[in-house]
């Protein structure tokens, strides 16, 4: 793919959330380099390498401790998956969940979730997909 596609920003992007004058979230993708495991194989899709909310905004039931600002997590996805698009992609996202975040992506978001990558470099974690049905869902949800 032409790195003209990606505009002078190259095909990496960082996003982010912030109020208060304050990040509440950041996301980094990346555009090239990873192809689709669902629906049609091997077309090309977003990877999202970093998804993080602030610690302020996790829900912990546990110490009581409600979420400042919530939906950072959804908004993140949100803005790569709309690159996803404006790149010809139709919102395609993967991405290499924690333990902890495997139900935001699985419930929440509404992505499928492929079980444990195989490939020693992620060490187990599940792999989760979004293809173009799931992801016109998503976003009008």
């Amino acid at each position: 793919m032409p790195s003209s596609q990606f505009g002078p920003l190259g095909n990496l992007r960082v996003f982010g959330v912030k109020a208060d004058s304050q990040w509440q979230g950041m996301l980094l993708a990346r555009a090239t380099g990873h192809y689709t495991r669902l629906g049609q194989l091997g077309r090309e899709l977003v990877y999202l390498s970093y998804v993080e909310s602030a610690p302020w905004n996790w829900e912990e039931p546990a110490i009581g401790q409600e979420p400042r600002y919530k939906g950072v997590g959804s908004q993140l996805v949100e803005l790569a998956a709309r690159w996803s698009q404006q790149l010809g992609f139709g919102g395609r996202l993967g991405l290499h969940a924690i333990p902890q975040a495997e139900d935001f992506y699985r419930r929440r978001c509404g992505m499928t979730d492929l079980g444990p990558d195989p490939d020693p470099n992620y060490r187990g974690m599940h792999y989760f997909e979004f293809i173009e049905d799931q992801v016109n869902k998503f976003l009008k949800g």
